[in-house]
């Protein structure tokens, strides 16, 4: 069972707050989510730091997801002009003006603290450019435990730390400020399900990232999510990791530039990447060679890396 506002706020009165009330916008691109999207807005309007703009920006729905959210009081619905969450991402950045903005996927939920713990965070450090928040997994249908109220507790965190996997599994768990992300260039198209990854590693460049050690996101499994599609399709098994690889190399660049002693742990990474198609192929090819020589290239990438380095990556 879910904690309401009412017992969160109960536990938590002396909840260290930003000197200000900021202004949040919150976006929701929904493609597909007719059946999750209306308990997602309720998460929303439960939150004690009430954004002050934002609204669901349609993806080209069939499922009767924009009738469901135009059917609800005093929620903004939109199309997108584009095609894929990142147009849908960017066209609610660009309908959008509060100084702070967050991404909500239309299948995830919010603990009533999410945006308030995340500002707070924020406010721990002028110069940071986002702070994220801890996610939980739950299947669909699964009725999900009371928790530990979440609290404030914040540390730095760095996306290269984790790379090349994604150090968070959903946009819903960042709250970014629009000045940073509006400098790297915004959600960008045509990067095949890792466009969020291409968004932190760019928003690193611009300065620190705050970590707060709570988990206020629940992020719904189900088989229709965008995720779940996307590894289902053998196509895109093979094109992930060359996309992931074209995403991350900007940033790649800007780092070694930044950080001359990362030049060699960068190569070996983007080497490791472009491994993992040849196994994905072989492996849907049933070819055994083809996998083991991959796989022994892939081995001979990542020689010499922390184990947990290692597990992370495969995982990814």
């Amino acid at each position: 069972m879910a904690l309401s506002a009412g017992d969160i706020l109960a536990h938590l009165p002396g909840l260290p707050m930003p000197g200000s009330q900021p202004d949040v916008a919150v976006v929701i691109p929904l493609y597909i989510n007719a059946p999750w999207v209306e308990e997602t807005l309720a998460s929303v309007r439960a939150q004690a730091l009430a954004p002050a703009e934002g609204g669901v920006v349609d993806d080209g729905s069939t499922d009767g997801g924009p009738d469901r959210v135009d059917a609800l009081p005093g929620v903004r619905l939109v199309e997108s002009p584009g095609n894929g969450a990142s147009a849908a991402r960017r066209h609610g950045q660009n309908l959008t003006t509060a100084p702070l903005i967050v991404f909500l996927d239309a299948d995830d939920l919010w603990d009533p603290e999410h945006l308030r713990l995340l500002a707070a965070a924020l406010d721990t450090d002028p110069d940071a450019g986002a702070a994220v928040g801890r996610t939980q997994s739950f299947l669909d249908g699964d009725v999900r435990q009371r928790r530990r109220p979440p609290r404030l507790a914040t540390t730095s965190v760095d996306p290269w730390d984790q790379f090349p996997s994604t150090f968070t599994s959903t946009p819903s768990s960042v709250l970014i400020r629009r000045r940073v992300l509006e400098s790297t260039g915004g959600w960008v198209q045509g990067i095949i399900g890792c466009a969020d990854f291409y968004t932190w590693l760019r928003l690193s460049e611009r300065g620190p990232l705050v970590q707060n050690h709570a988990t206020p996101v629940w992020r719904r499994k189900h088989l229709t999510s965008h995720s779940a599609r996307l590894r289902s399709s053998p196509d895109h098994v093979l094109r992930y990791n060359p996309s992931k690889a074209t995403a991350a190399q900007p940033a790649l660049d800007s780092r070694v530039r930044a950080r001359p002693d990362k030049a060699d742990e960068s190569r070996r990474l983007s080497v490791a990447v472009d491994t993992m198609p040849a196994i994905a192929s072989g492996g849907l090819a049933s070819d055994r060679d083809r996998v083991s020589a991959a796989a022994s290239a892939l081995e001979a990438a990542l020689e010499g890396f922390p184990e947990s380095r290692v597990r992370a990556f495969l995982r990814n």
